[in-house]
């Protein structure tokens, strides 16, 4: 239902005092007033700003004790008519406040004495937090615009296309930052152009991001990386859903939740996050994890609410935390007062309930070390893991890091051989590697150059093939494996026996 319908309810309704939250002053009065007029009810509106009660074409000067004492006596004519009036105060909650006890006082005896009667509307910003003596009354709060209004409102000449792409820049958005946008993209192009609408969306996630979310601009898809094709298709099929909610939810799908990315260390999972954002044309907004905590009492887990709020109202948008077991793994409660508990707690719940199209991308490095309850179904659509490239995606890669630089030469079996047991991340610095040499040797870029610097990397595989090794029997016993069906790394995993938690550190200090 949409706004106008949820207030013309509520006004049949009558109860005699319902809180109205949002931002946009003008759309609340607006709507109000449409949905009175369907009821057939007179509107009275009190500005606290302005000192004014206009009903009709009639406009005095009051106070709010004085509004308040209309409101009574019309209350009390009211015992003997029929006729209802719904009573508009806004910013009235700045008098709430204060907590004045005569206000609150009158305001609690229109809510005992005045049912049925007249209807009082406080309008106000929606994460007011009510006196307990009014707590319990209704709340509507007022979300974004949908995608039918945000077309009306850029009735502009653009064709269907264009159109499309404008509506999906302007999704999430509050009326007044549409008009803003509109205005700005007028100022600077002298029309409405789409392109133009993203870019100035762009600049006002990255002013709204706050400290603990970065607005990133990721400059990477899928076509520049190599392999993962089950990942990819995956998330190719679920981008409709997600990019078309309201569609979607006629069909009786649900906007997907999010994926896990574990895997081994550099074979791609953060470059799979950031090309989620420029695959799907949606903000993508990076968590760190490093800033949520804070030495105040509170404060850490009110940083984290505030962040996943601000999520919400950048909808439909991507949240990506890299490194997740650096912030959510075990802990004792004993050593930091509980707040880890807290802060995963927020997280969990806003996984299981989250109210927008928020699709959370997390990566992990060693998953054994986060809580069970944080990888259950439900939390997560899926949880992949990444397993170290075969040979066909070895190929594969190396063929998009010649594109840019040595587009002469072509990936051969040699290479592709030698690299047996190295990440995507290895491969690439090999090839930085030999480039760095011919680049100080004046000379081409050769196959004898790249074998070189091949054969002298070590890889992880290498160095720590028990921890490597631990981690690829957890992905192969308890996550769906984001690499072709017999397309991983053909170096067999050694131990099959899967701990916990390892003995000698965590895979993810590396």
């Amino acid at each position: 239902m949409d706004l106008r319908g949820q207030l013309a309810e509520l006004i049949k309704s009558r109860p005699p005092l319902f809180y109205l939250g949002t931002h946009q002053l003008r759309r609340a009065r607006e709507e109000i007033v449409a949905a009175a007029a369907e009821t057939g009810v007179e509107v009275c509106i009190y500005s606290t700003g302005t000192g004014s009660l206009t009903a009709g074409n009639k406009t005095e000067t009051t106070d709010p004790l004085g509004v308040l004492e209309a409101i009574r006596k019309r209350t009390n004519q009211s015992f003997f008519r029929r006729d209802q009036v719904v009573w508009v105060l806004e910013y009235f909650h700045l008098l709430l406040r204060e907590a004045d006890p005569l206000v609150i006082g009158r305001l609690r005896d229109l809510i005992e004495f005045g049912r049925f009667l007249d209807t009082v509307v406080i309008v106000g910003p929606p994460n007011f937090a009510l006196p307990p003596e009014l707590a319990d009354i209704p709340i509507l709060r007022v979300g974004p615009p949908g995608q039918e209004e945000i077309r009306e409102a850029l009735n502009f000449k653009m064709g269907p296309d264009e159109k499309e792409r404008a509506v999906q820049a302007c999704r999430g958005l509050k009326a007044g930052e549409i008009e803003n946008l509109v205005a700005m993209c007028l100022v600077r192009h002298g029309a409405v152009q789409a392109e133009a609408l993203e870019n100035l969306r762009g600049e006002w996630l990255e002013a709204r991001a706050g400290e603990i979310l970065v607005f990133e601009k990721p400059k990477v898809d899928f076509s520049l990386i190599g392999g993962l094709a089950p990942l990819k298709r995956w998330l190719m099929v679920r981008e409709e859903v997600l990019q078309h909610p309201e569609a979607a939810g006629k069909a009786g799908l649900t906007p997907p939740r999010g994926i896990l990315l574990t895997g081994v260390p550099g074979c791609g999972k953060s470059l799979m996050a950031q090309a989620l954002g420029e695959e799907w044309g949606l903000p993508l907004l990076r968590l760190d994890p490093g800033r949520i905590y804070a030495s105040g009492l509170g404060e850490s887990e009110g940083r984290i609410r505030a962040a996943l709020q601000i999520a919400v109202q950048s909808a439909p948008c991507i949240i990506w935390i890299d490194e997740l077991e650096k912030a959510f793994s075990r802990t004792d409660p004993r050593t930091d007062g509980g707040v880890s508990n807290r802060i995963l707690g927020a997280l969990l719940h806003f996984l299981q309930e989250r109210p927008a199209p928020v699709f959370l991308v997390a990566t992990a490095n060693d998953p054994s070390s986060l809580p069970p309850e944080f990888i259950r179904k439900g939390r997560w659509d899926e949880v992949f893991f990444i397993d170290l490239p075969g040979p066909e995606e070895r190929d594969e890669i190396m063929g998009i890091i010649l594109q840019g630089r040595s587009p002469a030469l072509k990936p051969d079996k040699q290479w592709i051989a030698l690299t047996e047991g190295f990440s995507g991340a290895e491969i690439r610095q090999a090839f930085e590697d030999a480039g760095y040499e011919a680049f100080h040797t004046k000379k081409p870029c050769s196959s004898f150059g790249l074998v070189k610097a091949i054969r002298e990397t070590r890889p992880l595989y290498r160095l720590f093939p028990e921890e490597i090794d631990r981690i690829r029997s957890w992905g192969r016993y308890h996550a769906r494996l984001a690499n072709p069906p017999g397309q991983s790394s053909e170096r067999p995993i050694k131990s099959r026996t899967v701990r916990l938690r390892p003995k000698g550190g965590n895979i993810g200090n590396f």
